[in-house]
Protein backbone atom coordinates (compact mmCIF):
# COMPACT_ATOMS: atom_id res chain seq x y z
CA UNK A 1 0.00 0.00 0.00
CA UNK A 2 1.35 3.43 -1.03
CA UNK A 3 0.39 6.10 1.48
CA UNK A 4 0.64 9.69 0.27
CA UNK A 5 0.03 12.88 2.24
CA UNK A 6 -0.73 15.95 0.13
CA UNK A 7 0.16 19.51 1.12
CA UNK A 8 -2.09 21.39 -1.27
CA UNK A 9 -5.03 23.76 -1.54
CA UNK A 10 -8.18 21.68 -1.27
CA UNK A 11 -11.91 22.35 -1.27
CA UNK A 12 -11.21 26.02 -2.02
CA UNK A 13 -11.92 28.39 -4.90
CA UNK A 14 -8.62 27.64 -6.62
CA UNK A 15 -7.66 25.93 -9.87
CA UNK A 16 -4.80 24.00 -8.23
CA UNK A 17 -7.16 22.85 -5.48
CA UNK A 18 -9.56 21.39 -8.05
CA UNK A 19 -6.61 19.95 -9.98
CA UNK A 20 -5.40 17.98 -6.97
CA UNK A 21 -8.90 17.03 -5.84
CA UNK A 22 -9.40 15.41 -9.25
CA UNK A 23 -6.16 13.47 -8.83
CA UNK A 24 -7.15 12.19 -5.40
CA UNK A 25 -10.63 11.24 -6.61
CA UNK A 26 -9.12 9.01 -9.30
CA UNK A 27 -6.20 7.63 -7.27
CA UNK A 28 -8.45 6.70 -4.36
CA UNK A 29 -10.32 4.36 -6.69
CA UNK A 30 -7.18 2.21 -6.77
CA UNK A 31 -6.85 -0.50 -4.14
CA UNK A 32 -3.14 -0.07 -3.42
CA UNK A 33 -2.93 3.71 -2.88
CA UNK A 34 -4.08 5.84 0.05
CA UNK A 35 -4.17 9.63 -0.45
CA UNK A 36 -5.05 12.25 2.15
CA UNK A 37 -4.88 16.03 2.31
CA UNK A 38 -2.94 17.56 5.19
CA UNK A 39 -5.29 19.56 7.40
CA UNK A 40 -3.77 22.92 6.47
CA UNK A 41 -3.80 24.58 3.06
CA UNK A 42 -1.04 26.93 1.84
CA UNK A 43 -3.72 29.63 1.67
CA UNK A 44 -3.83 29.39 5.47
CA UNK A 45 -0.15 28.89 6.22
CA UNK A 46 1.19 31.63 3.94
CA UNK A 47 -0.47 34.25 6.20
CA UNK A 48 1.01 32.85 9.41
CA UNK A 49 3.81 34.33 11.47
CA UNK A 50 6.70 32.15 12.63
CA UNK A 51 5.04 31.09 15.88
CA UNK A 52 1.79 30.09 14.15
CA UNK A 53 3.65 28.25 11.41
CA UNK A 54 5.75 26.34 13.97
CA UNK A 55 2.50 24.82 15.27
CA UNK A 56 1.67 23.66 11.74
CA UNK A 57 5.10 22.01 11.49
CA UNK A 58 4.46 20.18 14.79
CA UNK A 59 1.19 18.82 13.41
CA UNK A 60 2.94 17.87 10.16
CA UNK A 61 5.60 16.00 12.17
CA UNK A 62 2.83 13.95 13.75
CA UNK A 63 0.96 13.40 10.47
CA UNK A 64 3.87 12.22 8.32
CA UNK A 65 4.52 9.17 10.51
CA UNK A 66 1.58 7.45 8.77
CA UNK A 67 2.85 7.98 5.20
CA UNK A 68 5.68 7.15 2.80
CA UNK A 69 5.28 10.19 0.51
CA UNK A 70 4.63 13.89 0.88
CA UNK A 71 3.36 15.51 -2.31
CA UNK A 72 3.43 19.33 -2.34
CA UNK A 73 1.64 21.61 -4.80
CA UNK A 74 3.84 24.65 -5.48
CA UNK A 75 2.81 28.08 -6.67
CA UNK A 76 4.79 31.24 -5.95
CA UNK A 77 2.00 32.77 -3.90
CA UNK A 78 1.72 29.72 -1.63
CA UNK A 79 4.94 30.06 0.38
CA UNK A 80 7.06 32.76 1.92
CA UNK A 81 10.33 32.83 3.83
CA UNK A 82 11.54 29.33 4.62
CA UNK A 83 8.09 27.74 4.87
CA UNK A 84 8.54 25.38 1.93
CA UNK A 85 12.00 24.35 3.13
CA UNK A 86 10.62 23.57 6.59
CA UNK A 87 7.86 21.43 5.11
CA UNK A 88 10.32 19.50 2.93
CA UNK A 89 12.78 19.05 5.81
CA UNK A 90 10.04 17.78 8.12
CA UNK A 91 9.10 15.05 5.67
CA UNK A 92 12.70 14.11 4.83
CA UNK A 93 13.67 13.91 8.51
CA UNK A 94 10.83 11.42 8.96
CA UNK A 95 12.13 9.29 6.09
CA UNK A 96 9.48 10.23 3.51
CA UNK A 97 10.00 10.75 -0.19
CA UNK A 98 9.03 14.28 -1.25
CA UNK A 99 7.52 15.27 -4.59
CA UNK A 100 6.73 18.85 -5.60
CA UNK A 101 4.40 19.70 -8.48
CA UNK A 102 5.80 22.97 -9.83
CA UNK A 103 3.00 24.81 -11.63
CA UNK A 104 4.73 27.99 -12.90
CA UNK A 105 8.14 28.40 -14.49
CA UNK A 106 10.46 30.33 -12.14
CA UNK A 107 11.67 32.80 -14.75
CA UNK A 108 8.20 34.37 -14.82
CA UNK A 109 8.65 35.47 -11.20
CA UNK A 110 12.41 35.47 -10.63
CA UNK A 111 13.31 38.02 -13.28
CA UNK A 112 17.06 38.54 -13.64
CA UNK A 113 17.68 42.11 -14.77
CA UNK A 114 21.06 43.04 -16.25
CA UNK A 115 23.07 46.00 -15.01
CA UNK A 116 21.79 48.87 -17.16
CA UNK A 117 24.58 51.34 -16.42
CA UNK A 118 27.35 52.33 -14.05
CA UNK A 119 25.55 55.19 -12.34
CA UNK A 120 24.50 54.97 -8.65
CA UNK A 121 20.80 54.46 -9.47
CA UNK A 122 21.52 51.67 -11.95
CA UNK A 123 23.84 49.91 -9.54
CA UNK A 124 21.37 50.27 -6.64
CA UNK A 125 18.50 48.96 -8.79
CA UNK A 126 20.63 46.00 -9.89
CA UNK A 127 21.61 45.16 -6.31
CA UNK A 128 18.00 45.35 -5.13
CA UNK A 129 16.93 43.06 -7.97
CA UNK A 130 19.80 40.67 -7.21
CA UNK A 131 18.83 40.47 -3.53
CA UNK A 132 15.15 39.97 -4.37
CA UNK A 133 16.00 37.15 -6.77
CA UNK A 134 18.28 35.55 -4.19
CA UNK A 135 15.47 35.53 -1.63
CA UNK A 136 12.95 34.18 -4.13
CA UNK A 137 15.35 31.43 -5.18
CA UNK A 138 16.00 30.47 -1.58
CA UNK A 139 12.25 30.31 -0.92
CA UNK A 140 11.12 28.54 -4.09
CA UNK A 141 14.11 26.78 -5.74
CA UNK A 142 16.45 25.60 -2.97
CA UNK A 143 13.79 23.32 -1.38
CA UNK A 144 13.64 21.38 -4.67
CA UNK A 145 17.26 20.34 -4.13
CA UNK A 146 16.21 18.63 -0.89
CA UNK A 147 13.21 16.98 -2.54
CA UNK A 148 13.22 13.72 -4.45
CA UNK A 149 11.37 14.90 -7.55
CA UNK A 150 9.81 18.00 -9.10
CA UNK A 151 6.88 17.35 -11.43
CA UNK A 152 6.27 19.92 -14.20
CA UNK A 153 3.67 20.21 -16.95
CA UNK A 154 5.83 21.39 -19.83
CA UNK A 155 9.36 21.13 -21.16
CA UNK A 156 9.92 24.90 -20.82
CA UNK A 157 9.61 24.75 -17.04
CA UNK A 158 11.68 21.58 -16.99
CA UNK A 159 14.44 23.32 -18.93
CA UNK A 160 14.37 26.42 -16.74
CA UNK A 161 14.69 24.42 -13.51
CA UNK A 162 17.56 22.30 -14.77
CA UNK A 163 19.53 24.62 -17.06
CA UNK A 164 19.02 27.98 -15.37
CA UNK A 165 18.44 27.12 -11.72
CA UNK A 166 20.62 24.06 -11.27
CA UNK A 167 18.05 21.46 -10.26
CA UNK A 168 19.53 18.08 -11.32
CA UNK A 169 17.87 16.64 -14.40
CA UNK A 170 17.10 13.37 -12.63
CA UNK A 171 15.06 15.34 -10.10
CA UNK A 172 12.65 16.84 -12.66
CA UNK A 173 9.97 14.85 -14.48
CA UNK A 174 7.38 15.98 -17.01
CA UNK A 175 3.75 14.95 -16.53
CA UNK A 176 1.16 16.62 -18.80
CA UNK A 177 -1.80 18.46 -17.31
CA UNK A 178 -4.68 15.95 -17.22
CA UNK A 179 -8.01 16.46 -18.91
CA UNK A 180 -11.22 16.16 -16.90
CA UNK A 181 -13.64 13.43 -17.85
CA UNK A 182 -16.24 14.36 -20.44
CA UNK A 183 -18.97 16.17 -18.55
CA UNK A 184 -22.70 15.71 -18.72
CA UNK A 185 -24.08 18.82 -16.99
CA UNK A 186 -27.74 19.89 -16.96
CA UNK A 187 -28.77 21.63 -20.14
CA UNK A 188 -29.22 25.39 -19.78
CA UNK A 189 -30.09 28.27 -22.08
CA UNK A 190 -29.03 31.21 -19.92
CA UNK A 191 -26.16 32.40 -22.13
CA UNK A 192 -28.09 31.88 -25.35
CA UNK A 193 -31.03 33.83 -23.93
CA UNK A 194 -28.93 36.81 -22.83
CA UNK A 195 -27.19 36.94 -26.22
CA UNK A 196 -30.50 36.42 -28.04
CA UNK A 197 -29.15 33.49 -30.01
CA UNK A 198 -30.90 32.98 -33.33
CA UNK A 199 -30.58 30.25 -35.94
CA UNK A 200 -27.15 30.53 -37.55
CA UNK A 201 -25.59 32.42 -34.64
CA UNK A 202 -22.19 31.27 -33.35
CA UNK A 203 -21.31 31.89 -29.71
CA UNK A 204 -17.62 32.07 -28.83
CA UNK A 205 -16.60 31.65 -25.19
CA UNK A 206 -13.63 32.66 -23.09
CA UNK A 207 -13.48 30.53 -19.95
CA UNK A 208 -12.02 31.32 -16.54
CA UNK A 209 -11.08 34.19 -14.28
CA UNK A 210 -10.42 37.55 -15.94
CA UNK A 211 -6.79 38.64 -16.08
CA UNK A 212 -4.72 40.77 -18.42
CA UNK A 213 -2.69 37.77 -19.61
CA UNK A 214 -5.75 35.80 -20.76
CA UNK A 215 -6.47 37.96 -23.79
CA UNK A 216 -10.19 38.55 -23.34
CA UNK A 217 -9.64 41.99 -24.84
CA UNK A 218 -8.25 40.24 -27.94
CA UNK A 219 -11.40 38.13 -28.21
CA UNK A 220 -13.53 41.28 -28.00
CA UNK A 221 -11.47 42.97 -30.71
CA UNK A 222 -11.67 39.85 -32.89
CA UNK A 223 -15.45 40.10 -32.71
CA UNK A 224 -15.25 43.38 -34.64
CA UNK A 225 -13.85 41.43 -37.63
CA UNK A 226 -16.51 38.73 -37.50
CA UNK A 227 -20.03 38.84 -39.00
CA UNK A 228 -22.78 40.03 -36.67
CA UNK A 229 -24.06 36.49 -36.11
CA UNK A 230 -20.92 35.84 -34.02
CA UNK A 231 -21.26 36.64 -30.33
CA UNK A 232 -19.01 36.32 -27.28
CA UNK A 233 -19.70 34.91 -23.83
CA UNK A 234 -17.02 35.61 -21.21
CA UNK A 235 -17.57 32.88 -18.64
CA UNK A 236 -15.86 34.27 -15.58
CA UNK A 237 -15.13 37.32 -13.49
CA UNK A 238 -12.28 38.78 -11.45
CA UNK A 239 -10.96 36.60 -8.64
CA UNK A 240 -11.21 38.32 -5.24
CA UNK A 241 -7.44 38.25 -4.64
CA UNK A 242 -6.45 39.14 -8.23
CA UNK A 243 -3.72 41.72 -8.79
CA UNK A 244 -5.65 42.92 -11.85
CA UNK A 245 -8.94 44.27 -10.51
CA UNK A 246 -9.02 47.02 -13.14
CA UNK A 247 -9.41 44.54 -15.99
CA UNK A 248 -13.20 44.31 -15.59
CA UNK A 249 -13.79 48.02 -16.26
CA UNK A 250 -11.20 48.03 -19.04
CA UNK A 251 -13.02 45.22 -20.84
CA UNK A 252 -16.45 46.81 -20.49
CA UNK A 253 -15.05 50.14 -21.72
CA UNK A 254 -13.68 48.31 -24.76
CA UNK A 255 -17.06 46.69 -25.41
CA UNK A 256 -18.79 50.07 -25.31
CA UNK A 257 -16.14 51.75 -27.47
CA UNK A 258 -16.64 49.13 -30.19
CA UNK A 259 -20.42 49.15 -29.86
CA UNK A 260 -20.49 45.43 -29.07
CA UNK A 261 -22.68 45.51 -25.97
CA UNK A 262 -25.41 43.47 -27.74
CA UNK A 263 -22.89 40.82 -28.81
CA UNK A 264 -20.87 40.35 -25.62
CA UNK A 265 -21.94 39.03 -22.22
CA UNK A 266 -19.74 38.67 -19.12
CA UNK A 267 -21.15 36.31 -16.50
CA UNK A 268 -18.97 37.34 -13.59
CA UNK A 269 -17.46 34.65 -11.36
CA UNK A 270 -19.23 31.30 -11.76
CA UNK A 271 -18.86 29.46 -8.45
CA UNK A 272 -20.38 26.14 -9.49
CA UNK A 273 -18.35 23.81 -11.72
CA UNK A 274 -21.55 22.20 -12.95
CA UNK A 275 -23.05 25.54 -13.93
CA UNK A 276 -19.82 26.55 -15.67
CA UNK A 277 -19.82 23.31 -17.65
CA UNK A 278 -23.44 23.93 -18.65
CA UNK A 279 -22.55 27.43 -19.82
CA UNK A 280 -19.59 26.17 -21.89
CA UNK A 281 -21.88 23.68 -23.60
CA UNK A 282 -24.20 26.52 -24.61
CA UNK A 283 -21.38 27.95 -26.71
CA UNK A 284 -20.00 26.74 -30.04
CA UNK A 285 -16.26 27.36 -29.83
CA UNK A 286 -13.79 28.29 -27.07
CA UNK A 287 -11.10 30.92 -27.65
CA UNK A 288 -7.81 31.15 -25.74
CA UNK A 289 -5.88 34.22 -26.96
CA UNK A 290 -3.47 33.96 -24.02
CA UNK A 291 -0.30 36.03 -23.75
CA UNK A 292 2.40 33.83 -25.30
CA UNK A 293 5.24 35.29 -23.23
CA UNK A 294 3.53 34.78 -19.87
CA UNK A 295 2.00 31.38 -20.58
CA UNK A 296 5.15 29.86 -22.08
CA UNK A 297 5.86 28.48 -18.61
CA UNK A 298 2.37 28.17 -17.16
CA UNK A 299 -0.12 25.34 -17.60
CA UNK A 300 -3.76 26.28 -18.07
CA UNK A 301 -6.54 24.27 -16.51
CA UNK A 302 -9.12 26.46 -18.26
CA UNK A 303 -8.32 25.02 -21.70
CA UNK A 304 -9.09 21.57 -20.34
CA UNK A 305 -12.60 22.72 -19.49
CA UNK A 306 -13.22 23.26 -23.19
CA UNK A 307 -11.93 19.76 -23.88
CA UNK A 308 -14.02 18.21 -21.11
CA UNK A 309 -17.08 19.86 -22.63
CA UNK A 310 -16.21 18.81 -26.19
CA UNK A 311 -15.90 22.33 -27.56
CA UNK A 312 -13.61 23.16 -30.53
CA UNK A 313 -10.66 25.32 -29.50
CA UNK A 314 -8.88 28.21 -31.23
CA UNK A 315 -5.83 29.58 -29.45
CA UNK A 316 -2.78 31.78 -29.79
CA UNK A 317 0.44 29.78 -30.41
CA UNK A 318 1.40 29.54 -26.73
CA UNK A 319 4.32 27.16 -26.22
CA UNK A 320 2.60 25.15 -23.50
CA UNK A 321 -0.52 24.77 -25.67
CA UNK A 322 1.53 23.70 -28.69
CA UNK A 323 3.42 21.16 -26.61
CA UNK A 324 0.15 19.49 -25.58
CA UNK A 325 -1.22 19.50 -29.13
CA UNK A 326 -0.86 15.80 -29.87
CA UNK A 327 -1.32 14.04 -33.22
CA UNK A 328 -5.04 14.48 -32.56
CA UNK A 329 -4.49 18.21 -33.34
CA UNK A 330 -7.19 19.08 -30.84
CA UNK A 331 -6.28 22.79 -30.86
CA UNK A 332 -6.36 25.13 -33.86
CA UNK A 333 -3.67 27.81 -33.61
CA UNK A 334 -3.34 31.28 -35.04
CA UNK A 335 -0.03 32.02 -36.75
CA UNK A 336 0.77 34.78 -34.27
CA UNK A 337 -0.67 36.67 -31.31
CA UNK A 338 -3.09 38.52 -33.57
CA UNK A 339 -6.78 39.09 -32.89
CA UNK A 340 -7.34 39.53 -36.64
CA UNK A 341 -6.00 36.01 -37.18
CA UNK A 342 -8.09 34.81 -34.27
CA UNK A 343 -11.21 36.09 -36.02
CA UNK A 344 -10.29 34.41 -39.29
CA UNK A 345 -9.47 31.06 -37.67
CA UNK A 346 -12.81 31.08 -35.84
CA UNK A 347 -14.74 32.04 -38.97
CA UNK A 348 -13.13 29.24 -41.03
CA UNK A 349 -13.26 26.59 -38.30
CA UNK A 350 -14.65 23.14 -39.15
CA UNK A 351 -16.43 22.60 -35.84
CA UNK A 352 -17.47 19.02 -36.57
CA UNK A 353 -13.92 17.88 -37.28
CA UNK A 354 -12.46 19.71 -34.30
CA UNK A 355 -15.12 18.42 -31.91
CA UNK A 356 -14.21 14.85 -32.85
CA UNK A 357 -10.49 15.57 -32.32
CA UNK A 358 -11.17 17.07 -28.91
CA UNK A 359 -13.17 14.00 -27.88
CA UNK A 360 -10.34 11.67 -28.92
CA UNK A 361 -7.77 13.72 -27.02
CA UNK A 362 -9.96 13.84 -23.88
CA UNK A 363 -10.25 10.08 -23.75
CA UNK A 364 -6.50 9.55 -24.19
CA UNK A 365 -5.42 12.15 -21.59
CA UNK A 366 -8.06 11.72 -18.93
CA UNK A 367 -7.41 12.23 -15.23
CA UNK A 368 -7.92 8.48 -14.83
CA UNK A 369 -5.08 7.61 -17.22
CA UNK A 370 -2.67 10.24 -15.90
CA UNK A 371 -3.48 9.32 -12.29
CA UNK A 372 -2.21 5.84 -13.08
CA UNK A 373 0.99 7.41 -14.46
CA UNK A 374 1.38 9.49 -11.28
CA UNK A 375 1.14 6.34 -9.17
CA UNK A 376 3.83 4.80 -11.38
CA UNK A 377 6.01 7.83 -10.64
CA UNK A 378 5.48 7.35 -6.88
CA UNK A 379 6.61 3.75 -7.27
CA UNK A 380 9.67 4.72 -9.32
CA UNK A 381 10.75 7.23 -6.67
Amino acid sequence: MLRVLHFSPHFEDCGIAKYQENYLEEMNKLDDVQNDFFDYSPYQTREMNEVEFSEVIKKLQQAVTKYEFLHIQHEFGFFRGNQLQQIVDTAKNAGLKVLVTYHTSPDLIIIKKPLSGLGPRSILSFLRSYRQNYLLSKTHITPLLSSDLALVHNSYTQDQLTRRYGVPGNKVALLPHPTPAITNPPKTADIQKVLNKQKGDVIISCVGYLHRFKGVDKAIKALSYLPKNYKLAVLGGVKADSDDQAIYDQLTDLILARNLQDRVYITGVVDSDEVLNSYIRETDVCAYPYDSSYYKGVASGAINLAIANERPIVAYPVATFKETNTPFEQIVFTGSDSYYELAKKIENLDTNVQTKRVQEYANANSWKNLSAKLVDIYRSV
